[in-house]
């Protein structure tokens, strides 16, 4: 059920995702779905949230340095807007962007994942001679780069806005250095 979830949240947000909807993309029975998260929807989707989270924190991690990292993650995100005819974005922003102004589960899944993120980057900076301070904040605005030129590519159905921001990743992380 979190698989099905993920990919539903991608193409549709939290709003637009129906329990009935993650059942049968699940292939699961009903009951199953407050069997396993008694706390429903919210419980649900703050899991997924979390588990797709950290499966690109793991994709990241595998980075050589801060600018493979963001490349990586670009990368990903182009990747699934071609394979998905620019109907799947991030299940994380989608998620951010509906319901974190009134879930606090879900609200803390998505700034968790986003940190974690972010912490990746600053690690790799830190480690190429960055200032900390230099690091958060060349990492906030890579993170907020990259999901903000996701939005724009899927409204122009054109992965443009992403492919400007990673031509910009060497420039924006060579600043923190």
């Amino acid at each position: 059920m979190v698989n099905a979830t993920i990919k539903l949240l991608s193409r549709q947000g939290y709003h637009g995702t129906g329990l009935n909807e993650i059942v049968a993309e699940a292939q699961a029975p009903k009951g199953s779905m407050y069997h396993h998260f008694p706390g429903g929807k919210e419980q649900l989707v703050a899991e997924a949230i979390t588990s797709a989270g950290r499966y690109v924190s793991n994709k990241m991690g595998g980075g050589a340095d801060a600018l493979e990292v963001a490349e990586i993650l670009t990368d990903r995100l182009v990747r699934r807007l071609l394979q998905t005819n620019f109907t799947d974005g991030c299940a994380i922003a989608s998620s951010t962007l509906d319901v974190a102004p009134i879930s606090a589960a879900v609200r803390e899944a998505c700034a968790t994942t986003f940190a974690d993120w972010q912490d990746i980057l600053v690690a790799r900076l830190v480690d190429e001679g960055a200032a900390d301070a230099d690091a958060q904040r060349a990492a906030t605005v890579v993170i907020a780069a990259v999901e903000g030129a996701l939005v724009l590519s899927r409204a122009v159905a054109d992965t443009t806005p992403l492919q400007r921001v990673r031509d910009s990743l060497p420039h924006l992380l060579s600043a923190a250095r």
